[in-house]
């Protein structure tokens, strides 16, 4: 059984006391899902909403020409699926596992008879959905600059804004990413993004410590605004 306190740790939850907490696993459904496995696939219809417990996920679109797009990444504690069961639409989105991961998922029933009951919840889901929305829209903004490299920084900024640990004059971005998630965020190809971090390491402005990337230098990076 997840603990009450991982469950305080989440905006959706932080308002409830512990013995609502408790009283609310009994909806909870745990399931563990290996890397590359999908969660649900683009157009189904929702029947459930869910919750990182660990590992990582990515939300992606498939275009036209069969380019996949990542919109998303979510980590523990993060919740996605919730709107499809707000307005009962398709799900916009394929959600799959970017490494072995655990998730959390609450029924269209629970989550209609039991969270939408509680004012509380309520109030933070507004909250969770309006970020996600300046979310997308600070996505959308980052895909109308022109040049490759120019995206890419403001993925980069964007990660560490989310998920970075700042140190001294080095941030450390937690998401574990590849060449080939940033292509697919950024709306170009894996070799256009490896060219440009050679370059941003030559520059030093980026450095890769343990799989993961490092932004260096404060004062290169504070006008990259997402």
């Amino acid at each position: 059984m997840t603990s009450i306190d991982f469950f305080k740790r989440i905006p959706l939850f932080h308002n409830l006391t512990a013995a609502e907490l408790q009283n609310l696993q009994a909806i909870f459904l745990e399931r563990e899902y290996k890397k590359n496995q999908v969660i649900f696939i683009e157009e189904e219809t929702g029947q459930y909403m869910y919750i990182v417990k660990y590992g990582e996920v990515k939300v992606l679109q498939t275009t036209p020409d069969g380019r996949e797009n990542i919109l998303a990444i979510h980590g523990p504690g993060d919740t996605f699926g919730e709107l499809s069961l707000l307005d009962n639409e398709t799900t916009p989105a394929t959600v799959v596992a970017m490494e072995d991961c655990k998730i959390i998922s609450i029924s269209k029933q629970h989550f209609e008879a039991v969270l939408m009951k509680n004012a509380q919840v309520v109030e933070s889901l507004l909250t969770i959905l309006c970020r996600k929305l300046r979310d997308s829209w600070k996505t959308i903004q980052i895909l109308k600059f022109n040049d490759a490299e120019t995206r890419l920084k403001h993925v980069l900024m964007s990660l560490a804004r989310v998920d970075g640990q700042w140190e001294a004059d080095e941030v450390l971005i937690s998401t574990k990413i590849t060449h080939q998630d940033l292509a697919e965020i950024a709306g170009t190809s894996r070799e256009t993004i490896s060219r440009i971090i050679s370059k941003l390491q030559t520059q030093k402005m980026l450095k890769i410590r343990a799989h993961k990337f490092v932004l260096v230098g404060h004062d290169r990076w504070k006008n990259v605004q997402p």
